[in-house]
């Protein structure tokens, strides 16, 4: 080979070394202690009449992290009363000054969208629209640095804990924070369509749900033929998480329109939401009132009877995302090199079939030659 084409084998070998060196890095990083996964869960709970509850499923938390994880049924230990002063629990005391994390809902004591002081609480009872929270249902967060509001949508929280009654200041439980990340952060962000389309399955169209929808005086009209064809078949179902079923079977209502549970948006009905059954309560999205992807068996309910405890359709043994997809472009990948292994195989391939090609003509000159010579 010459020169040129020396260089250029250089030049494929290092992007290849550099291609699986950021994948290297890229995956010490994600599994990084500094940063324990966290498999967060959020339910909807019985709660003020006109306010739709949310709450974090602390019985799914990790046992384990780099920090203690302190729970809110934890602080519920001490009830906390100002006039009787009562004193701090020998289990919550003998955790003041460890370093902890929590996950919960922030509940800013500032304007803006960057806070650094806020409230750190269980469940979305308390926040916006509920009454005053109890002393030991809430921490109060001080931060260094402002972080961003999240709301609606649960947080972890890494910081130093103390516990001390200071009822004239509002609060007995204090962390000096030292990080804030969104629960769902190494939930990679599914474009449904590419993703049904890419594993082979339908995306659900809720406007087959809609035209179902009666007119005045009308009689229901029967499930589209093309819905009915979708009978037991596994499909995509992409929407906003607006409620959540009720029975024993875990499961969430997802609807085509957001919905805040009390006078934002649309709310759910049985012409525009389906009812996700899920494998386990594990499959509980991180987020509410945020568009949620699941894939699961598609079920459609012919006799219009049975649809206001059925729904239309609904979608079984269900599960979040869809299975041996990826994420948008941006979102967290680890799942292997962004130039795959065989994409790698068939360029170096191709670079050493252009250079013998290329050699070719020189090794049969040079036989010419070799035999015009002999023959002289």
């Amino acid at each position: 080979m010459g020169k040129g084409m020396w260089i250029g084998l250089g030049a494929v070998v290092l992007a290849i070394a550099a291609n699986h060196i950021e994948y290297v890095c890229r995956s010490r990083a994600a599994v990084s202690p500094a940063a324990p996964r966290f498999s967060v869960v959020v339910k909807q709970e019985e709660g003020q009449a006109g306010h739709r509850t949310i709450g974090v499923a602390e019985g799914m938390l990790p046992d384990a992290a780099e920090s203690l994880v302190l729970r809110f049924s934890t602080l519920a230990v001490w009830d906390y009363d100002a006039a009787k002063k009562p004193p701090c629990p020998p289990e919550i005391a003998a955790l003041a000054g460890n370093k902890v994390t929590v996950v919960g809902f922030m509940y800013p004591l500032e304007a803006g969208s960057q806070v650094k002081t806020f409230c750190l609480l269980r469940s979305t009872q308390t926040c916006c629209y509920g009454p005053r929270p109890q002393y030991n249902q809430y921490l109060l967060v001080e931060m260094k640095e402002p972080v961003r509001f999240e709301r609606l949508a649960p947080v972890i929280v890494e910081g130093r804990f103390f516990a001390e009654a200071r009822p004239e200041d509002g609060y007995i439980y204090r962390l000096e924070g030292t990080s804030v990340r969104p629960s769902d952060a190494e939930e990679a962000e599914i474009d449904a369509a590419q993703a049904a389309s890419a594993a082979g399955l339908k995306l659900f169209d809720f406007s087959w749900l809609e035209a179902l929808r009666p007119g005045k005086n009308q009689p229901h009209p029967p499930p589209s033929p093309e819905s009915s064809a979708l009978d037991g078949q596994r499909v995509v179902v992409e929407g906003f998480c607006v409620g959540q079923t009720r029975g024993a079977a875990p499961g969430v209502i997802v609807g085509r329109y957001g919905w805040d549970g009390v006078a934002q948006g649309t709310p759910p009905d049985l012409y525009n939401a389906v009812k996700v059954f899920l494998v386990s309560e594990k499959e509980f999205p991180s987020r509410w009132s945020e568009r949620a992807v699941f894939t699961g068996t598609l079920r459609v309910t012919a006799d219009p009877k049975d649809w206001p405890d059925s729904g239309v359709v609904s979608l079984r043994d269900a599960v979040k995302g869809v299975p041996g997809q990826g994420g948008r472009p941006g979102a967290s990948r680890t799942a292997g090199p962004y130039l795959p292994v065989p994409l790698e195989i068939l360029a170096l391939a191709g670079f050493l079939a252009v250079a013998v090609v290329r050699a070719l003509p020189r090794k049969a000159s040079s036989d010419a030659k070799i035999a015009r010579e002999k023959t002289e």
